[in-house]
């Protein structure tokens, strides 16, 4: 992620260093924008974009619905845009950012 994005829009952020190996929507950042919405971010390679990665796309993006409207989940991937929900590309990802 381009910290640059981050850091203009935000109030602070938390990188998240221990993983677990479960499906379950976690992010690997959780970041706190200027405007009181909350971010949690999990970041993908590009050749992770598989079933578990849709599976964990789609739990997170349910999360984000039943948190309320300042809670958001986004997983990242580098380059890919996968056609599920809850999932964007690094480019798609912070133009979304840039309007929150």
């Amino acid at each position: 992620m381009r910290k640059s994005v981050v850091l203009n829009s935000c109030i602070w952020y938390n990188k998240i260093v221990e993983f677990s190996d479960r499906i379950c929507p976690y992010g690997h950042i959780i970041v706190m924008l200027h405007s009181g919405k909350i971010l949690m971010v999990e970041t993908k390679g590009d050749h992770l974009d598989n079933d578990e990665s849709k599976e964990k796309a789609k739990i997170g993006d349910q999360w984000a619905k039943l948190a309320g409207k300042q809670y958001k989940y986004y997983m990242v991937f580098e380059t890919k845009q996968p056609d599920y929900p809850g999932a964007y590309s690094l480019e798609r990802f912070m133009e979304i950012v840039n309007g929150l």
